[in-house]
């Protein structure tokens, strides 16, 4: 009797690692392929505009930041704004060459046709750092961005070097509302989807052993 209540604890057992296992897989499968908002709501297409770890616009410096651009109005602030902030008290640039910098970079926009959303990584050590705007939810008068950024893993070979990574895109005004708003979302590695995965598949197998065992000893009793 104690022999089969141990089992039935140890399967009992199992079976709660089993299903925490799946509720853990089923987080990573809704986290990685983002089911529910494609579901709820409607893909809007985009194209790239820059996606580099070099400068942009003329900036050579930014912190991380994620920035819809509805107008002109909106990119001047970030160019004009990042230009003063990182060259402090004009440093290497004046108000000049400021101005110029805009005029010479607004000219490849059109405020008229697009909009455009930047995501900025800010300033890294070395090339490992990657940055992808990898969707685009609408639901109602809300933008859901879905977003990718990549660090170096330990112990690999990367580039020294200060790297600026970003991914800016543009998409058609007629898609999206008047004054959307946005939110955005990180996606996690795949590698975490595969890992729990493997536990489960591993954990199952063990099940199914067990069970079988269970089965093979009450026959030869």
């Amino acid at each position: 009797m104690k022999h089969i209540k141990s089992k039935f604890k140890i399967i009992l057992s199992m079976g709660m690692i089993v299903t925490l296992l799946m509720v853990i897989t089923i987080y990573n499968i809704i986290d990685s392929n983002y089911i529910f908002e494609r579901a709820n709501g409607k893909k809007i297409d985009f194209r790239t505009y820059s996606n580099k770890q070099w400068e942009i616009w003329g900036l050579t410096y930014y912190n991380e930041d994620y920035l819809l651009f509805e107008d002109l109005d909106d990119w001047e602030n970030f160019v004009n704004n990042s230009l003063r902030t990182f060259h402090s008290d004009y440093g290497n640039l004046n108000e000049t060459q400021i101005l110029n910098i805009i005029e010479q970079n607004k000219q490849y926009l059109n405020f008229s046709k697009y909009t455009y959303f930047g995501a900025f990584y800010g300033s890294k050590s070395n090339t490992g750092y990657w940055i992808e705007i990898k969707e685009l939810i609408l639901k109602k008068s809300q933008l859901k961005i879905f977003i990718k950024k990549s660090e170096p893993e330990p112990f690999t070979f990367t580039g020294q070097a200060i790297t600026f990574p970003h991914h800016v895109i543009y998409l058609e005004k007629h898609d999206i509302p008047k004054n959307v708003t946005f939110s955005v979302k990180f996606l996690g590695e795949d590698v975490h989807l595969i890992f729990c995965l493997g536990i489960l598949i591993s954990v199952l197998i063990f099940l199914v052993i067990l069970v079988m065992l269970e089965k093979r000893s009450k026959k030869l009793e």
